[in-house]
């Protein structure tokens, strides 16, 4: 009696633990060495836990969809899972692509390779410095750079709390009068 309950036993057992993991499927997530492909920008939030903006630019549409900015272009928030204003810019700095997934928002920093050195927060004001290299695609860039840094640092297309940028110790400004 025994020999027969032993085996049914086991079976029984394989059969219950492998109903517990089945509302637990094993993912790219949950494997440890799996390898996954995101780009860099998706891996920087992967650990956000709420909910900001990046700024992309809306081309040649005469400021129709958000506020004006560069040769007829529109500033445009694209919401992002972030922890915070700084994670936000990172993502930013972090895409590759020059037109943003299947939007056709272009992103004017996509060439660049920058990274974040310092992001300080002031009640009247903010600090950011970047270190890497800016790369733009002409003079219509120029403005689109600024305000797609400055929105996405402010959270905001509206603010006018006071940031200062620079990027290898020159201010923003200061660069893009040179291009």
């Amino acid at each position: 009696m025994i020999r027969k309950t032993l085996p049914m036993f086991f079976l029984s057992l394989v059969l219950f633990m492998n109903g517990c993991n089945a509302a637990h499927p094993l993912t790219s997530a949950t494997l440890p060495n799996a390898p996954f492909s995101t780009s860099s920008s998706e891996k920087i939030i992967r650990s956000g836990t709420g909910s900001f903006k990046i700024y992309l630019i809306a081309l040649e549409d005469g400021g129709t969809s958000g506020p004006p900015v560069g040769c007829g272009d529109s500033l445009i928030a694209v919401e992002i899972p972030a922890a915070d204003r700084s994670s936000a810019l990172q993502f930013l700095l972090a895409n590759r692509d020059t037109y943003y997934g299947q939007s056709g928002l272009y992103d004017a920093l996509a060439k660049s390779i920058l990274s974040i050195s310092r992001f300080e927060e002031h009640e009247t004001s903010m600090t950011v410095e970047l270190t890497g290299k800016l790369i733009l695609s002409g003079v219509c860039d120029n403005p689109r750079v600024k305000e797609q840094l400055l929105a996405t640092i402010r959270q905001s297309a509206k603010s006018d709390i006071p940031v200062t940028i620079r990027i290898n110790g020159i201010l923003l400004d200061d660069l893009l009068s040179e291009k």
